[in-house]
């Protein structure tokens, strides 16, 4: 899955798209790979919700940032003779800061960020499965 919420909203569009049309759908005979995916479009629903929440997080559609609630950091135009931005003092409420699209460690910056943002999920995935898992051993 990825985090982007412009390819989340194509690929919820699509999921939508089939479960509208489940009952007709159910009843053809589909080719291999489109069978694979109707079979999937609960998956595919779930996937697209997620990849557009985490699409907020990451503050991105389409691979353009967002920025729905502007920077928290002022960059000094061309004829400043100050290179380094400046903090206006407060935090952006949700996602990723827009001015981490521009700085020189993008790429080592997003790539830790989308690793632990990755681990948090997955161990919290595993922690509700394992929990599942001793609800129903213990009925």
């Amino acid at each position: 899955m990825f985090g982007d919420v412009g390819h989340g909203s194509l690929l919820l569009l699509l999921a939508l798209f089939l479960i509208k049309n489940e009952e007709k759908m159910g009843k053809e005979k589909l080719d291999d790979i489109v069978g694979m995916v109707f079979g999937g479009r609960y998956v595919l629903l779930l996937n697209a919700v997620f990849a557009i929440y985490v699409g907020f997080i990451y503050n991105e559609a389409f691979a353009v940032p967002l920025g729905l609630f502007g920077s928290s950091w002022i960059r000094p135009d061309e004829t400043s003779s100050s290179s380094f931005a400046q903090w206006e003092g407060y935090v952006v409420p949700f996602g990723i800061d827009p001015a981490w699209h521009r700085a020189s460690n993008k790429m080592t910056f997003f790539n830790s960020y989308k690793m632990k943002v990755a681990i948090v999920f997955g161990v919290a995935q595993m922690t509700l499965g394992i929990s599942l898992s001793l609800l129903n051993h213990i009925e």
